[in-house]
């Protein structure tokens, strides 16, 4: 615990305890401390409630309690902080509403109360002070609409509010300094092609997981640095604008589960940085546009779910970026290109079309081998309109089941041991089992050792999917945030990426389930690399980085 004898030091300025073991609750004595300009406490196993004695540090100016196991309200207190610029209470047991008078009467700049158990609504007063650059709420309860004051607060930079019960119309769109805004997962609606905006700092924008709707017009984004767009999970209708490309900085555009029609425009091939395209589950038609292929580093294509027709341009084939392609389930004809990233692609990326190639991995029929269909497309009609009911019946049955399977579980092992279990892929929860993951703790399937852990080699009994279990070293020393944090990194995509499919702890020890690459440790091949080649492999990590820099907060980096 932390002692309460801290309290005699009168003149004490600057308290820095964070990334410690300490635990129990912050002793009074603490907040008679007038002098503190700044306390930070996170990173650590602290709990119990915040104190009204916190009204006591007057001068205090930066509080970071984040990171532990703090409960309760956030104290009332904190309001009339006159100095109070920076507060990060964020991955706590926190609840109840953010006191309304929150930055009315404190000089705030940065707010980071994300990842607790909070409610209510957004005060409206947080942005006061005129300073506010940086408001991050995500993973509460809050609900309501998003304060108006907030839309004229001309200094925020980053505000993420994703993850909540929000409601109303997006009024965040004429911020001059915004570069990062994700409002993703909530219950925002309203026409964003009616809206005007002015973003011109902007670099990423998730909207997905609301109910959005109208034509997407990304010219009235007026946002030239846009790199990361978002729109999925809407109802967002009409055609894709072919002004989507215009936007030369895009990097990952994200259309998907709406109700987008008509064909895939061939502007969107001026979008030379692109890495990840995502259309899929959406109404469009026509042929894939050849001009996909003039994408220099594409690296993630994702088509599936539409009514696209015709054949796969050979061209795709030769992006040599290329390591991810979903095609199912169209009206797609002929071959798959014999090169690039069709050359092993999986059954499950080419399935519900009428192709033919590719080796064993996707489960086609040899085009040479391929008949005349005409006689039995009658008889496949049929059952496909008999089994129509059965699928609409039932999907929303297995869409709720899905989500389920993604909710932490806890499950008992052999010996008798109770874990926690979480995974991130709806398939990999139905074949990986608890067994399967302490099963590939053998010294014989060890891949790699290192200071954070061992990484072994498994499968799942069930179907052969291959993993890897990363046991974790000194989990005791781990701070509280680093579970939720990796929660989210869990549901992060990008193809120079290992995926991260799942998690699991208890008092014995934790792991980290990782997808499988088949392939040899760099250290072990650099030196028999072209120059050429070298390139490229640092161009990937690059963008790793960029993208987890972009996407993930400090800890999960660390």
């Amino acid at each position: 615990q932390i002692p309460s004898s801290i309290g005699n030091l009168k003149d004490l300025n600057y308290l820095f305890l964070y990334q410690n073991k300490l635990t129990g609750s912050i002793p009074n004595s603490i907040f008679g401390l007038k002098k503190l300009v700044s306390l930070d406490l996170s990173d650590n196993s602290l709990s119990g409630e915040i104190p009204e004695l916190v009204a006591q540090l007057r001068n205090l100016e930066i509080l970071h309690l984040f990171g532990n196991r703090f409960s309760g309200r956030i104290p009332n207190a904190l309001t009339s902080l006159p100095n109070l610029q920076v507060l990060q209470l964020w991955s706590n047991r926190f609840s109840g509403q953010i006191p309304q008078s929150l930055g009315r009467y404190n000089n705030l700049t940065v707010v980071d109360l994300s990842t607790n158990n909070l409610s209510g609504r957004i005060p409206d007063g947080l942005c006061s002070s005129g300073r506010l650059f940086k408001l991050i709420l995500f993973s509460n309860s809050l609900e309501g609409e998003i304060p108006r004051n907030l839309s004229t607060c001309t200094s925020l930079q980053r505000v993420r509010l994703q993850n909540n019960r929000l409601v109303g119309e997006l009024s965040f769109t004429k911020l001059p300094l915004v570069y990062f805004l994700d409002v993703s997962n909530n219950n925002l609606s309203g026409n964003i092609g009616e809206q005007n905006w002015d973003m011109p700092s902007l670099e990423m924008l998730s909207l997905a997981g609301n109910r959005f709707s109208g034509k997407l017009l990304p010219h009235l984004l007026n946002a030239p640095k846009i790199e990361f767009l978002d729109f999925s999970g809407n109802e967002f209708s009409g055609t894709i604008n072919p002004r989507f490309g215009t936007l030369t900085e895009l990097m990952q555009l994200s259309l998907s589960e709406n109700k987008l029609s008509g064909e895939i425009p061939e502007d969107l091939s001026s979008c030379k940085k692109l890495v990840r395209l995502d259309l899929s589950h959406n109404q469009l038609s026509g042929q894939i546009p050849s001009g996909l292929a003039d994408m220099p580093v594409l690296g993630h294509l994702d088509l599936s779910e539409n009514r696209l027709s015709g054949e796969i341009p050979a061209k795709l084939g030769q992006i040599e970026s290329l390591v991810q392609v979903n095609i199912s389930y169209n009206h797609l004809t002929g071959a798959l290109p014999s090169t690039g990233a069709f050359l092993a692609i999986k059954e499950s990326a080419v399935a519900g079309n009428d192709l033919c190639g590719g080796d064993t991995t996707s489960g086609l029929t040899p085009c040479k081998k391929l008949k005349n269909r005409a006689n039995w497309w009658p008889f496949m009609a049929c059952s496909f309109a008999g089994l129509l009911l059965l699928v609409i019946t039932g999907f929303g049955f297995l869409f709720m089941r899905g989500r389920n399977n993604l909710e932490p579980k806890r499950v008992e092992n052999g010996d008798g041991s109770i874990w926690e279990l979480q995974f991130f892929d709806p398939k990999v929860s139905k074949s990986v089992t608890m067994d399967d993951i302490t099963l590939s703790l053998k010294e014989s399937n060890v891949i790699s050792r290192c200071k954070e852990g061992v990484s072994f080699k498994g499968k799942s009994v069930s179907n052969d999917l291959q993993i890897v279990v990363k046991e974790m070293h000194h989990v005791s020393s781990l701070p509280v945030s680093f579970w939720s944090e990796i929660t989210e990194f869990g549901k992060l995509q990008h193809p120079n990426i290992v995926k991260l499919i799942g998690k699991c702890r208890s008092d014995k020890g934790a792991y980290l389930v990782y997808e499988y690459v088949e392939g040899k440790l760099l250290s072990e091949i650099l030196g028999n690399l072209s120059w050429e080649r070298r390139w490229k492999i640092a161009i990937g990590t690059a963008k790793a980085l960029r993208f987890l820099h972009s996407r993930c907060s400090p800890s999960v980096l660390v």
